[in-house]
């Protein structure tokens, strides 16, 4: 009797294995690989968690975590992964951070959140953002403090990517963005400054090549489409003559004589200009992302409206050369009747990467993944089977030689997100 109790206790305790729940007819469930998920509780005393973030580094992975106390306040937390990545909340060290402070991203152990605070007079006060840097090198509990990077320009919102020599800075006015170089071992972290072109729908994605100092950025520019008041079809209108207007009507789309486009460019950061990669979109783009390589770039995105389940998947492989990209392949997969989430990228052993998203249809979702090499993309099994909301947030591996790598999702329990980290199999 004892050892049946103890045996009901371990069942309750022990991660949560998703497949064997399905509750719909989905045949894209039929077959799936197991999954099994470990949930990230709060720390104690706390009531639940708001958000759970990614820190990387080139050895080890940590987590930073924003948990709501009992009081109502906001509290952060950093974690550092073991190897099997399996949560220990008793480990959780608390971080003092402002209650308001943003994440905006990391690479190498560094680590960055932004706030915006209102200084000079009282009656006229001026904003200042700011960015503060983090390591996660030191043993402290705190780790180390770079230092804060004020921005002149008090952006909307703030992302770091990981570069050769440190960080990539990118910061987010309207549809306006500006990327800066961060040699995160230099005293002052920052560099010089290059303006991107305008930049609409998502964060442009940086990156190097092997043997070129250039910095290139791909972007997607969305055009067409202008405002047109109602009252006079022939009369155009700019969004920012109807703001400050108090008595126009509210302007709509004149999508019939410009329809919107959208269209994917490459542009070295020391340059005005950039190039066009020729790709279809003509049903507009849902979502994308790119994945570096050592001779240029993957792009991988979503063309149409998934929401109707009427999507393709496209993934093209591109070569760069003295600032000129050549597309080597693309590969189409229809999504169907299938409704997609973000697209996420994992690194692997011998230069090989894989993309994953999460595709739902009846309240559940499964991880769908592609395997990339230089020349080929494998279409790879479904892996578990995910409740209702579920949102991808990361794909991490805590050794590439290994066989098993992991993912970070996240749904709606309750008033609080719950985090899972789930285990896959390459």
């Amino acid at each position: 009797m004892k050892i049946f109790f103890v045996f009901f206790i371990f069942l309750i305790d022990a991660c949560t294995i998703f497949v064997g729940k399905r509750e719909s007819l989905w045949t894209e469930l039929d077959s799936t690989q197991a999954v099994s998920c470990d949930s990230i509780s709060p720390p104690l005393n706390h009531i639940g968690l708001m958000d759970v973030m990614l820190i990387k580094d080139e050895k080890t992975l940590s987590f930073l975590l924003k948990s709501k106390s009992r009081l109502g306040e906001n509290k952060f937390f950093t974690y550092k992964l073991p190897v099997d990545a399996s949560i220990n909340e008793e480990s959780f060290l608390p971080i003092d951070l402002n209650p308001d402070s943003e994440w905006a991203g990391s690479g190498k152990g560094i680590w960055g959140v932004y706030e915006s605070t209102l200084e000079g007079e009282t009656r006229n006060p001026t904003e200042k953002v700011f960015l503060r840097l983090h390591s996660m090198s030191n043993s402290d509990n705190n780790g180390k403090k770079i230092g804060p990077i004020s921005l002149t320009n008090n952006p909307d919102k703030i992302y770091l990517k990981e570069s050769k020599k440190g960080l990539w800075l990118i910061d987010q006015k309207d549809a306006n963005f500006n990327l800066r170089s961060l040699n995160v071992n230099a005293e002052k972290p920052e560099s010089k400054t290059a303006t991107i072109a305008k930049s609409f729908y998502a964060m442009p994605a940086p990156f190097n090549v092997a043997g070129e100092a250039t910095l290139y950025v791909v972007f997607l520019e969305e055009t067409g489409g202008e405002l047109i008041a109602e009252d006079s079809e022939d009369e155009d209108i700019s969004l920012e003559d109807y703001l400050d207007s108090d008595t126009l009507e509210p302007p709509s789309l004149n999508l019939e004589t410009n329809p919107i486009k959208n269209t994917f460019k490459l542009q070295a950061a020391n340059s005005k200009k950039s190039t066009i990669l020729q790709l279809p979109t003509e049903a507009g783009v849902e979502s994308w992302s790119i994945q570096a390589h050592a001779k240029g770039f993957y792009l991988a995105y979503f063309e149409g409206d998934s929401l109707v389940g009427q999507a393709r998947l496209h993934i093209g492989n591109y070569l760069i050369s003295n600032g000129k990209a050549e597309l080597v392949w693309l590969k189409t997969f229809p999504m169907d009747h299938i409704h997609v989430g973000d697209l996420e990228w994992v690194e692997l052993e011998n230069d090989k990467v894989q993309l994953h998203f999460l595709k739902w249809l009846d309240g559940e979702a499964t991880l769908a993944s592609f395997s990339l090499a230089q020349s080929e993309v494998i279409p790879l099994e479904n892996k578990g089977v995910f409740p209702s909301g579920s949102t991808l947030m990361d794909v991490f591996t805590t050794n590439p030689n290994d066989d098993l790598y992991y993912s970070l999702l996240r749904h709606r329990s309750g008033a609080f997100w719950q985090f899972d980290v789930c285990q896959l199999q390459k």
